[in-house]
């Protein structure tokens, strides 16, 4: 894992503790990090076209910045991931109303 790839998996981890305060369940999605890593967890999950445990629980509490979804669309990790890949978690976050 190089450094940037760290520092994403340490910002999802802070994220996801944040989300687990405000009420979201987000146990498996931290023991995933520990394991994967951030960058191998929200690959697979976009590939499964599926959204981070913790982000309807966000989504409730008004809270969608603190997802991981908005982290993979931030460009300081854009060298992570594709734009096909970013497309996607903005698409939720658009969804869910973030963007409006």
């Amino acid at each position: 894992m190089n450094k940037l790839e760290e520092t994403f998996t340490k910002d999802l981890m802070t994220r996801t503790q944040k989300a687990m305060a405000l009420g979201a369940n987000g146990k498996r999605l931290l023991s995933q990090l520990e394991k994967d890593g951030g960058v191998r967890v929200m690959q697979n999950l976009i590939r499964r076209q599926q959204v981070s445990d913790v982000f309807d629980g966000l989504e409730k509490a008004g809270q969608l910045a603190l997802s991981p979804e908005a982290a993979v669309t931030q460009s300081a990790y854009g060298a992570l991931f594709t734009d096909d890949e970013v497309n996607w978690c903005f698409q939720q976050l658009c969804d869910a109303g973030y963007f409006g």
